[in-house]
Order: C-alpha cells, then structure tokens, then sequence
C-alpha cells in the first residue's frame, strides 16, 4: 500500500508521466503514516477526451487518487494530500509541463481492511 492512480490530459508526455510516478512512489514513503516504498503501486491513465470547466477553453489537469489501508488520521492524509500536490506542482514547473493552466487535485480515500483482498498468481 498506497495504490496511486494518475489521470491525466494527453498533453502531458508519456516520459514525464512515468517520471512523476516514480517521483510520486519515492516520496509517498516519506510522508508520516508508515507508508512502505517496497508496496507503493502508481499507474497512469491517459485521457483522450474531456472537459473541464466550461468546455469552451482547453485545460490541461491531473488528478490524483490515493488508495491506503484505513486507520491513518486525518491530520496524516491530509498532509499527504497536502504534499503530492505540491511536488506534482513543482514536478510540472521544473520540467516546463505547465504550457497553459493545468487543473491539479489529490484525494486520498481509505480502503476498508475487511473488504481489501490480495493474491499473487503464478504461473509455476
């Protein structure tokens, strides 16, 4: 755990995308709450087709879900909340991603620990 989804405009590059999930993974273990590097999950998904706003300007945006294991206050999720936000935020502005507006947003939501289940497959 955390499991990190990234959903994004398509102007954002593909390179940078995988540069931020890496990014995203490196820091997460850093914040309070005991968030281990060696479970941190980031995925992308890219969209083609959207509107923000009012539709009539074009706005690039990425939000941010992530996924943990109930029991962490909220004074901890916020604050990871608080700190993805700002490094996407300088992750853009260093790598001159921010070309017009870019809408960012983060939520941190909890998994119920009766419901969450997990299983590795192999094929041995």
């Amino acid at each position: 755990m955390p499991h990190i989804t990234i959903e994004h405009s398509f102007t954002i590059p593909k390179p940078q995308i995988d540069e931020l999930l890496l990014s995203l993974n490196q820091n997460i273990s850093k914040n309070e709450g005991n968030f281990s590097i060696s479970e941190c999950k980031a995925r992308a998904i890219l969209y083609n087709d959207f509107v923000v706003a009012d539709g009539i300007s074009k706005q690039d945006f990425i939000h941010i879900t992530i996924k943990i294991m109930q029991g962490r206050s909220l004074g901890i999720r916020k604050n990871l909340a608080t700190n993805i936000l700002k490094i996407t935020d300088e992750f853009l502005k260093e790598n001159n991603l921010c070309h017009k507006s870019t809408a960012l947003s983060v939520d941190v939501v909890d998994m119920e620990r009766e419901i969450y289940q997990k299983t590795v497959s192999t094929n041995f």
